[in-house]
């Protein structure tokens, strides 16, 4: 299948020095001036800041853009930082194109849309499924957010939080998928990605420019994912998504 035409580049909203920093240690770092990080994390609000809440209808067009607690990673730190993509199972390739000292194809064998698209369910972007992940966020989030391309990279960046760190991001890779299906079957493709899941993309991300834990987050040795660091004598409760002191 021949793949859709897509612009030789596109406007990013992230500057690249600047989200290599990200915005996780800056909202971690604001919240460390009144009360202990993370500890005071409260639980998660209603069911419409989630995908299970968009799932169960409690989700929709015209309400308040979903907040809720967690955390997760842009498109665009995504697509700056390839080292963390080492939490996942998906690989941004390795360089194909290089300019000035800097890559600007990452795509010789890397993961394909194809890989992480909805194995029961058509989408709209199905056109798109021969376009390498890292391609795709290279060319995509343009400005006005309502474009296919910034839907693909929102879903792309959810896919990568999920199966990163589902513990910390809220929703596995097979969550999203779902969402994806329900969204399609209901119209709501660009409501569900630049609207639910930039916002759960948003929350303040868990690697930094080097592609290793945040300072205030943790390598679990269970999961092999970073989590968010907890004070003595607390754990972190992936379902509520706070600190909470050890049964």
């Amino acid at each position: 299948m021949n793949k859709p035409d897509l612009p030789e580049s596109a406007d990013v909203r992230e500057n690249p020095e600047t989200e290599s920093v990200n915005t996780g240690r800056r909202r971690l770092g604001k919240a460390a001036l009144a009360t202990p990080v993370i500890a005071s994390l409260a639980a998660r609000p209603a069911l419409a800041c989630s995908v299970s809440g968009f799932m169960s209808g409690n989700a929709s067009p015209g309400r308040e853009d979903p907040r809720c607690d967690g955390y997760g990673c842009t498109p665009g730190f995504w697509k700056n930082n390839v080292k963390a993509w080492k939490y996942t199972p998906y690989s941004p390739g390795t360089c194909g194109q290089w300019k000035n000292g800097v890559c600007k194809q990452w795509t010789i064998e890397g993961t394909k849309l194809a890989a992480i698209l909805p194995p029961s369910c058509s989408t709209p972007f199905d056109g798109y499924k021969n376009y390498y992940l890292l391609e795709l966020l290279n060319l995509g989030i343009k400005s006005g957010g309502g474009s296919t391309h910034a839907q693909i990279a929102h879903y792309i960046a959810a896919i990568l939080n999920a199966a990163a760190s589902q513990a910390s991001y809220g929703s596995s890779v097979a969550d999203i998928q779902a969402g994806l299906c329900k969204a399609a079957a209901d119209g709501k493709v660009n409501y569900y990605t630049t609207t639910l899941l930039a916002g759960l993309n948003e929350r303040g991300c868990m690697f930094n420019a080097h592609g290793n834990c945040e300072s205030d987050f943790v390598l679990d040795d269970a999961s092999k994912t970073c989590i968010p660091a907890c004070p003595t004598g607390q754990i972190w409760n992936s379902v509520t998504m706070r600190c909470e002191t050890k049964p």
